[in-house]
């Protein structure tokens, strides 16, 4: 460990997690046909469609892409 970094993984890694959780969690909810645009609580507020929900769909792909993307950013040890 060279001087200035911490023993602690840094918030990268926070957020390459966070974006690839919300991006499956929205591809996979867009799937399905449960909307969660008035989402509220933990899982109150979602409706289900009669098909696949698109925006999800496409907002979940862009957050894993970003998360791919992040990922490759972060120092290995």
């Amino acid at each position: 460990m060279t001087t200035g970094q911490s023993a602690r993984p840094s918030s990268r890694y926070a957020r390459v997690f966070t974006s690839v959780a919300a991006g499956l969690f929205l591809v996979v909810t867009g799937v399905i046909g449960w909307n969660v645009s008035r989402l509220h609580g933990m899982f109150e507020g979602g409706r289900w469609q009669d098909g696949p929900v698109g925006w999800q769909i496409g907002l979940g792909i862009a957050l894993l892409l970003l998360g791919a993307f992040w990922s490759r950013r972060v120092e290995m040890r």
